[in-house]
């Protein structure tokens, strides 16, 4: 089969269901089109070929324009135009597994690119993929060279793969939801822990801001009571001495007087700097 998309040389066209569009939104939901090839799809193509007897199977998918296979046995191709998809009839029919057992007496495909030259199908029978919302995503088909029929059996089991199909669909879906809630989760988790770190931040700013003088840093009236009742209860309970050093600037309204108010700002904050760095810290 050719990657080029073909045009139908009678132009006959599939029909399309009367549910198309929500058909495809049902089909986008589950996440499954130009994904990778899985071991469980790749199985049911190879069991619907053993059972049917038939060199080719396929798990289909119809998209908008195009058919695309999950899995495949005999076919090179991984996507087809819809036009000439013998599945884009399947899905027409949810209930029931649509046989061809001679593409070149029917005048549906008599005529079609894949009947009259490579792969030269005779035969195919396509099982849908019905949702459990009755939407039908694409088949498990079988395809052949030659004209064959089914045993009712063989119907049988293409209809039961065909729902272990879409078991599996529906489990995948389930799983990438469960993940995605989890991924959403983890990251609300992180948000919240982000949130709860800067109110704690700002919490721990405010009780700064609260008991620290804004010009000199060091603590102010109320910083200084709290320190001096720790400082108080400690020498109580452990029995030992304590000391209230006072220190004050000598002549400093003489200096707020005479140079201004900013440069006796700068006067205290030089005086805190001092104290700071030469009493201890816990001082």
């Amino acid at each position: 089969m050719s990657d080029a998309p073909l045009e139908h040389p009678d132009g006959l066209c599939p029909p399309i269901p009367a549910n198309e569009t929500e058909r495809l939104r049902e089909l986008e939901s589950y996440h499954i089109l130009d994904t990778l090839p899985e071991q469980f799809y790749e199985d049911i193509v190879r069991l619907a070929a053993y059972i049917c007897q038939t060199p080719m199977a396929l798990v289909s998918l119809i998209d908008h324009d195009r058919q695309w296979s999950k899995a495949r046995l005999g076919f090179t191709d991984g996507e087809v135009d819809r036009k000439l998809a013998f599945c884009s009839y399947t899905i027409n029919y949810p209930d029931d597994v649509f046989v061809v057992p001679d593409a070149t007496c029917d005048e549906r495909f008599a005529h079609n690119p894949f009947v009259r030259g490579d792969p030269y199908i005779r035969f195919y029978a396509g099982a849908p993929l019905v949702t459990p919302n009755g939407y039908a995503l694409g088949t498990v088909c079988v395809v052949d060279v030659r004209p064959h029929q089914l045993t009712p059996e063989q119907i049988e089991m293409l209809r039961v793969l065909a729902r272990q199909v879409v078991r599996q669909l529906e489990l995948r879906r389930d799983v990438l939801a469960l993940e995605q809630r989890l991924l959403t989760n983890e990251q609300e988790k992180l948000s919240l822990r982000a949130y709860l770190l800067s109110i704690e931040a700002q919490l721990v700013q405010v009780q700064q801001q609260a008991l620290t003088d804004p010009l000199t840093g060091l603590l102010n009236r109320r910083g200084f009571e709290q320190r001096l009742q720790e400082e108080i209860d400690r020498s109580l309970r452990y029995n030992v001495p304590m000391a209230l050093l006072i220190v004050d600037i000598d002549h400093f309204k003489d200096i707020n007087d005479t140079f201004g108010h900013v440069i006796g700002d700068e006067i205290l904050r030089m005086v805190a700097q001092l104290l700071r760095e030469n009493v201890r810290r816990h001082d």
